[in-house]
């Protein structure tokens, strides 16, 4: 599985995030997964905490921007509703001539129209950004889980280390027949219970990763 290591422990305040600029602005680097080998966690995988917020950052000013651009196409041609009226009247004479009538009550719409697309506007902006924050924060969360079991992890390879070292003296005990068949065996069973743990461990790590990357939603 390709999961990185945690490069830091220092984590930022998302308390304080927002939104980076428009698209035009350009969106955040590509993630570069690093690889898990089986000796345990390595230093100078690519991907960072900082790169995985600044992706949900950046997709989350998309989605605002699409909701936006939604509101600004469903509120053209509302102009039309504010013109004031064409008619004809007629003169003393009964001559025709047209006439421009309005009412007070179209300003007042017009007016009261205004706020109501600010407020639409103003709405969906702190909604994106009250969801932001709520993916940010679980984000940080998850990447802390994932800290602690790569800490954990590391901690299994080197007893793994020592572990393999002893085993492969018993293994050399019992071939010169220093040791008896039953008290190898339970040292055998003792060994691969604790391979067993360890990469369980292992599996716990990479599962963790891939909920950071799909809780992200980075491509």
């Amino acid at each position: 599985a390709q999961v990185p290591t945690p490069t830091s422990s220092a984590l930022p305040d998302t308390r304080t995030s927002r939104l980076p600029p428009p698209l035009g602005a350009g969106g955040p680097e590509p993630l570069i997964p690093g690889n898990l080998p089986t000796g345990g966690p390595e230093p100078g995988n690519s991907t960072t905490l900082p790169q995985l917020l600044a992706c949900i950052r950046h997709r989350h000013a998309r989605a605002l921007e699409a909701e936006l651009a939604a509101l600004d196409y469903d509120q053209k041609g509302e102009w039309l509703k504010y013109l004031p009226n064409l008619g004809i009247t007629y003169t003393v004479a009964g001559e025709p001539r047209p006439a421009v009538s309005s009412s007070s009550s179209v300003f007042y719409q017009a007016r009261r129209d205004k706020k109501t697309r600010q407020a639409a506007r103003l709405a969906a902006t702190q909604r994106n950004q009250l969801l932001l924050d709520r993916e940010l924060a679980a984000i940080t969360r998850l990447w802390n889980r994932y800290q602690t079991a790569a800490e954990s992890v590391a901690a299994y390879d080197e007893i793994a280390a020592i572990d393999r070292q002893l085993f492969t003296l018993y293994e050399k005990q019992y071939a010169a027949k220093e040791i008896l068949p039953e008290a190898f065996l339970l040292k055998k069973k003792s060994f691969l219970l604790q391979e067993l743990k360890r990469q369980e461990e292992r599996t716990e790590l990479s599962t963790l990763w891939h909920q950071i990357i799909d809780k992200a939603e980075c491509l």
